[in-house]
């Protein structure tokens, strides 16, 4: 063919595309997984704050929470299920004596494991090494529903 050189450039500029191409596509899968399971994990412990938050008392809070854990939770190859950490749940109503400027509040913190499809390395740091991130999400809800508290 006339005008066609024959040195190899093609076969040049396509290799260094894959090397480019296929770490960068794995970087991307393993940050896609990251980004799903921290969205997953923000949500569940949103709406289960959200959900504490209508109880009239800390025990019924706290079912109400892990009730809305246990029946959004979603979990498969990449994502372990979201658990709520009853150890740190906090349901501060004040025993119906609110000091002022503060507000009766409800926390809630919920967990959830994920599994990189492949070792992310930036520079020095590492994550991802053994395979298991752990996101940790708290959110504090003001109390909608106090139990009237009657002066004796």
């Amino acid at each position: 063919m006339p005008g066609c050189r024959r040195s190899g450039h093609v076969l040049l500029e396509l290799v260094l595309a894959c090397v480019l191409i296929i770490p960068l596509s794995i970087l991307g899968c393993s940050l896609l997984v990251v980004e799903i399971a921290v969205g997953t994990n923000d949500r569940i412990c949103r709406n289960s704050c959200r959900a504490a938050a209508e109880a009239s008392d800390a025990t019924t809070a706290l079912k109400l929470a892990q009730a809305v854990v246990a029946t959004q939770n979603v979990y498969g190859a990449f994502y372990g299920p979201v658990t709520l950490n009853a150890g740190q749940f906090v349901y501060q109503d004040y025993g119906g004596n609110t000091p002022e400027g503060e507000t009766p509040y409800v926390s809630v913190t919920t967990q959830m494991p994920c599994t990189t499809p492949a070792p992310v390395r930036f520079i020095s740091s590492q994550f991802g090494v053994p395979g298991t991130i752990t996101f940790v999400r708290t959110y504090r809800f003001p109390i909608v529903k106090l139990k009237l508290y009657l002066p004796e």
